[in-house]
């Protein structure tokens, strides 16, 4: 089955083009009905004024002599033109018997332009959400080819089963019309030929017992990748992340402009890019905190859904460094120093590059803690190598928001990749904050990669965090 996200939307828009349909045709109905009094109602529909041309011997008007003429038409030709004035005698003003039929006109019209809106309105709303029916009709489509598959299988099985079963009764009313026409001697032999065809025929039996199992075990491979490839599309085109809530503009509005505000606005673009970002720093500096602010901050203000996180020592920053964001939705790989987790959530990115682009999916921010130590674990020790490479270069195609965290900007710090480090200095953001003797955080550090409004690249930019940019804080401002 689709996803109920998915289904939900497919039947939000259907209910919305029906929504549209039948307010469109109401009133195109009553554009029609308005139209019929307008142009079939009997008698005049404007005032008209009569009036002659006087005649030379200023005798009375009389028979053809009598003009009519719409009403402000003529009252507009006299106060024009003095000539017509000085030639034309105003008689009397002829009321229009249905003075309404203009106005019937107008509303007819009014009702066919908002037939037409809604039909637009429809059609926009339509082409918006077109990526959600094709997403659900896909899944369809590969759960409905298992199905098929399984099928088809199921009933070549059971039509061999009825062959062999024929064969058999037939064979068997054969053999013993023979064995009453036969000697001892002839039966006897007989009975060894069929001792030997049984034995056959077991042996058989068992063939066919070992191609059935492998044949169930081919589809139970086929059954698993199928799944696999749906759970794929599934996790991939899927709208489980909460959608971008509905807060406040003016919150919003504030919050950007502390951002922007803030030593020449270097924060707001962390809080707003897609650039891959490496935060460096010791041990408690800050830096898985200031990672978990920037992806919240960057699903409420630029809708970045938040894709999953790896960390080794998630299972004791879940309620800390990570507690801002469980309300998002959190998907974490590698808690409690499990190396095939790491590996799962490295080969999750690895897969999702692949397969994503930045034209058709939604922009997701990923987050790699505790790199530092991806290279020590054996189950993850060769996928970790190339790690980097990929997260340096391939991120934006695949629409991710990679932020990586480490202790060390070396090839040990990174996962043991190597020959990247021109790589890294050009082609990231890279954000270094202290702590102090204690393990306290400063809340300061040095920037590199950023660049100023006017394109200048600034290397090794002191800069601090703000006295706000803290978790209860920021989670105060956007929530209240």
């Amino acid at each position: 089955m689709p996803l109920p996200d998915l289904n939900q939307r497919e039947s939000e828009i259907k209910k919305h083009l029906l929504r549209n349909t039948l307010a469109a045709g109401l009133f195109v109905t009553a554009g029609f009905s308005l139209l019929i009094p307008a142009f079939s109602l009997r008698g005049t529909k404007f005032d008209y004024q009569q009036f002659c041309f006087r005649p030379p011997e200023e005798k009375p008007c009389q028979g053809e002599q009598i003009k009519r003429g719409i009403l402000w038409r003529v009252v507009l030709e006299v106060s024009n033109s003095q000539k017509f004035q000085e030639k034309v005698t105003l008689l009397d003003t002829i009321p229009a018997q249905n003075p309404n039929a203009g106005i019937y006109g107008l509303a007819s019209g009014g009702f066919f332009l908002g037939a037409l809106l809604l039909s637009k309105r429809g059609t926009s709303r339509l082409e918006d959400d077109l990526d959600v029916i094709v997403s659900n009709k896909e899944i369809l489509l590969f759960e409905r080819h298992l199905q098929q598959q399984q099928h088809l299988n199921l009933k070549t099985h059971q039509t061999f089963l009825q062959e062999d079963y024929l064969k058999s009764q037939l064979e068997r009313g054969y053999g013993e019309q023979k064995y009453y026409e036969m000697s001892e001697p002839e039966r006897e032999l007989a009975a060894q030929e069929q001792l030997r065809v049984e034995q056959l025929k077991q042996a058989d039996f068992n063939l066919q017992l070992a191609a059935i199992s492998n044949q169930i075990t081919k589809e139970e491979l086929e059954t698993t990748e199928h799944q696999t490839k749906i759970d794929k599309l599934k996790r991939i085109n899927s709208k489980n992340s909460p959608s971008l809530s509905n807060y406040s503009d003016s919150k919003l509005e504030e919050i950007t402009k502390l951002l922007q505000e803030h030593e020449g606005g270097w924060l707001y673009t962390l809080c707003t890019t897609r650039k891959v970002l490496i935060i460096e720093g010791e041990q408690g500096s800050f830096k898985s905190y200031t990672a978990a602010l920037i992806a919240f901050l960057r699903f409420h203000m630029k809708g970045h859904k938040l894709g999953w996180i790896v960390d080794s020592d998630y299972h004791q920053n879940q309620k800390k460094a990570w507690k801002i964001l469980q309300k998002l939705g959190v998907e974490a790989y590698g808690a409690n120093k499990n190396g095939e987790g790491i590996k799962a959530g490295i080969e999750r990115f690895l897969e999702g590059i692949k397969i994503r682009d930045e034209d058709s999916s939604d922009v997701e921010t990923i987050i790699f803690d505790e790199l530092t130590t991806y290279g020590d674990y054996s189950e993850c020790e060769e996928v970790a190598k190339s790690f980097m490479k990929f997260a340096l270069s391939a991120p934006r195609k695949a629409a991710y928001g990679l932020i990586a965290i480490t202790h060390a900007m070396t090839n040990e710090g990174t996962g043991k990749g190597a020959g990247m480090a021109a790589t890294r200095k050009r082609g990231t953001l890279h954000l270094l904050l202290h702590a102090d003797n204690d393990y306290n955080p400063t809340f300061k550090g040095i920037l590199n990669g950023f660049k100023d409004y006017s394109g200048q690249l600034l290397e090794d930019l002191p800069v601090t965090l703000p006295d706000w940019f803290r978790p209860s804080e920021v989670a105060a401002m956007v929530n209240s």
